[in-house]
């Protein structure tokens, strides 16, 4: 028992948390060689959290232990951990004692706090049926504090054109990491030239429209207030008019996933135009096809800007078998320009772009109707395809 009652302090810092938690518990033990037989104090993981461990007891002590009844004073006069260079007389964390697989262990009931560094001392000399009150085993340890993270930020606003249509029907918010979700209108003001904030501005869902990964937010303009003649227009006026300025303003409050602020807060200066009232033209669509036998991406060119996300997602390119071609899309130019740029190289032959009905404009104006569709146009006006194809030649290259 010499061992039992020599005083031992290790450190536990060297050790990166992260690594150390993805080791087997029997590589994280800090205790030193050369002291086998006798108690030691170690850091150990028990599932996302750290615990402080008593291995090496005796089994009679530990069969003691397990029958003992001790309120809290007893049990940190055996073992405490409290934040260490606080001076003497520091108060022991909270948490609960457990003889458990052969060791007494301590589980704090709030986590060890990265950074600060802890004290762990354990009496050997008071387990029961003990009268000595030899030298402690102490061990201190302090886990590192995590790595620094970027702050989030907000990555885009579409649509990115500083001019729009006073019918503008929604705004897309990209932001670098994953965002806090339930209460984003709070954090989202649509100010007039004045800086005063517009009431009522957006349409406010209870299931607000988020992507899958929480990186992109639906921001959809009331379109009550868009739409002539119905109630909360005649009521309230529109959102937006033509020939006017405005800001979209992002709070810094907003909170991202893991509760931090945003980096700062985002602001969208623009002005509006007339209403947009037209459905879009693909016929009017410039189709720049690449040389056979190339990767270079084909490129279609838009006469107005459209609806990113749909835009992105809403055009395929068929080959001359009419099969799907795999590839990469991308929208540029204010939303006027679509490029794709296919796995394999281009092959000589027809080709044709299928281009889903569903395609909208600024205003929510699709390929088949207007967003604010007039009863009294000309059926023969309008388009019912689902979708609509515009056939290019892909030739060999000079």
């Amino acid at each position: 028992m010499k061992a039992m009652t020599r005083a031992r302090t290790f450190l536990l810092s060297t050790m990166p948390a992260a690594l150390a938690f993805a080791l087997p518990p029997a590589l994280i033990s800090a205790a030193p060689s050369g002291l086998e037989g006798g108690p030691t104090v170690a850091l150990r993981p028990l599932g996302d959290k750290a615990v402080v461990h008593v291995e090496g007891l005796d089994p009679a002590d530990l069969r003691r232990l397990a029958e003992v009844d001790w309120d809290v004073r007893r049990w940190t006069a055996l073992l405490s951990v409290s934040v260490e260079g606080q001076g003497p007389g520091q108060p022991s964390a909270l948490g609960s004692y457990r003889v458990e697989a052969g060791v007494l262990r301590f589980e704090p009931r709030f986590p060890f706090v990265p950074g600060l560094r802890y004290r762990a001392v354990f009496h050997p000399g008071r387990l029961p049926g003990r009268e000595d009150d030899g030298p402690a085993v102490t061990a201190e340890f302090a886990l590192p504090r995590p790595a620094a993270v970027d702050p989030t930020v907000v990555r885009q606003i579409y649509p990115s054109r500083s001019t729009l249509p006073e019918n503008l029907l929604k705004f897309y918010l990209h932001f670098s990491a994953p965002m806090s979700q339930g209460d984003v209108y709070d954090f989202i003001h649509l100010l007039d030239a004045d800086g005063q904030e517009i009431e009522g501005a957006f349409l406010k869902l209870d299931e607000e429209l988020w992507d899958r990964e929480g990186l992109r937010l639906t921001l959809l303009v009331d379109p009550g207030r868009i739409k002539r003649d119905v109630g909360p227009r005649e009521g309230f006026g529109p959102v937006l008019e033509a020939g006017k300025a405005y800001t979209l303003a992002i709070d810094a409050r907003w909170p991202d996933a893991e509760g931090r602020p945003l980096d700062g807060p985002y602001r969208k200066a623009f002005r509006t135009t007339a209403a947009d009232v037209d459905c879009p033209d693909v016929q009017a669509w410039r189709i720049l096809p690449p040389a056979a036998g190339s990767v270079a991406p084909l490129v279609v060119e838009s006469p107005e800007p459209l609806d990113q996300a749909l835009f992105n997602r809403l055009l395929v390119v068929q080959g001359p078998d009419g099969r799907d071609l795999p590839g990469r899309a991308a929208v540029t130019d204010e939303e006027r320009r679509w490029s794709f740029t296919p796995e394999r190289p281009w092959r000589v032959g027809a080709h044709q772009l299928a281009i889903d009905a569903a395609l909208e404009d600024l205003a929510g104006n699709n390929l088949r109707r207007p967003f604010e569709l007039d009863v009294f146009e000309p059926v023969g006006r309008r388009i019912e395809a689902r979708v609509i194809h515009r056939p290019f030649e892909v030739r060999s290259g000079p």
